[in-house]
């Protein structure tokens, strides 16, 4: 007896298309899986030139607190410019009674490490607050070294650190160097405002530094202890005042909390303990205040492209 049997074309096709993927399959390399870097990151400095910063860590220690000799303090005697604060798009906020004190003793670390910046810009000439990351490096907000809406460079700025009204105790340094970041100049957004400053003289090697630090988890920054120190316009002139708070809210590139300050605080350190290793560590930079959908005062939040920028720029 002999049987025949019949194929449907469909189904031959559909296997023989099957047998040559899997031949193709076996002859094909196995995919590669590239570790994606970190995205270029433009720097510009207050002449024009244009750097990349680097990929670097999360948390840089608080790597230097100074023991100050009396031999250090300079204690220059300088006169009050009573320049204006120099403003952002929204002016620093006192909310409800003042609740900031006076720091007296600008000699002890860390008040040492906060500098007042008298900054001079073409159209004019106001005050910010810096602090010292390194010997000679200091952080600020963006707005305290480019104006993005008159499209102008800071020309120069005058470093007092831990200036005490009329006393400069360590001295006054000009600035030689300062640098922000291109989407800064270019969108005057918000996230971007954020600043270096470089002086000529190690003075940071008797005032001391602030250790700094980022993190993607927002829970370890909401609602921990923070200070936020410098120098306000609404003071007597070139003195330095502070106050605690929690952070209350935290955005991806923003720290709100109720402390209050004022115009010329712009560049404190927002600040707090970070771990054993890194106290005082910032945490933000103080940038803004009350206004329009902001409720609450605020500062820059230190992320991994803040951080790069601070770790890497003016070295």
């Amino acid at each position: 007896m002999s049987h025949s049997r019949t194929f449907n074309p469909l189904a031959r096709w559909l296997l023989l298309g099957a047998l040559l993927l899997a031949i193709l399959g076996l002859a094909a390399p196995a995919a590669i899986t590239h570790a994606q870097g970190p995205d270029p990151y433009l720097v510009v400095r207050n002449d024009g030139a244009v750097f990349q910063t680097p990929a670097s860590g999360k948390l840089l220690s608080t790597s230097y607190k100074p023991v100050i000799a009396p031999e250090a303090l300079v204690n220059e005697s300088v006169g009050s410019k009573n320049l204006k604060p120099l403003g952002a798009v929204n002016p620093e906020s006192v909310i409800g009674p003042d609740g900031r004190t006076q720091v007296t003793n600008t000699n002890a670390y860390p008040n040492s490490a906060i500098a007042q910046l008298e900054v001079d810009f073409p159209s004019g000439s106001g005050t910010c607050t810096g602090w010292f990351i390194d010997a000679n490096r200091l952080a600020t907000a963006g707005h305290c070294v480019y104006d993005p809406s008159m499209n102008e460079w800071a020309t120069s700025i005058t470093v007092y650190p831990g200036r005490n009204g009329g006393t400069a105790p360590f001295g006054v340094f000009a600035a030689t160097n300062w640098y922000t970041v291109n989407g800064w100049i270019n969108s005057g957004k918000t996230k971007y405002d954020y600043g270096l400053i470089k002086l000529g003289s190690d003075v940071g090697n008797t005032v001391g530094w602030f250790g700094y630090g980022w993190t993607s988890d927002d829970s370890f920054l909401l609602n921990r202890n923070s200070n936020v120190r410098g120098y306000p316009g609404d003071k007597s002139y070139g003195t330095m005042w502070t106050m605690k708070g929690r952070i209350k809210q935290v955005q991806k590139t923003r720290l709100f909390y109720q402390i209050d300050t004022f115009g010329g605080q712009s560049g404190s350190p927002h600040y707090g303990k970070w771990n054993n290793s890194c106290n005082p560590c910032a945490f933000g930079i103080h940038t803004y205040g009350v206004g329009g959908k902001w409720s609450m005062n605020s500062s820059t939040r230190i992320t991994k492209n803040v951080f790069n920028f601070l770790q890497n720029t003016g070295k």
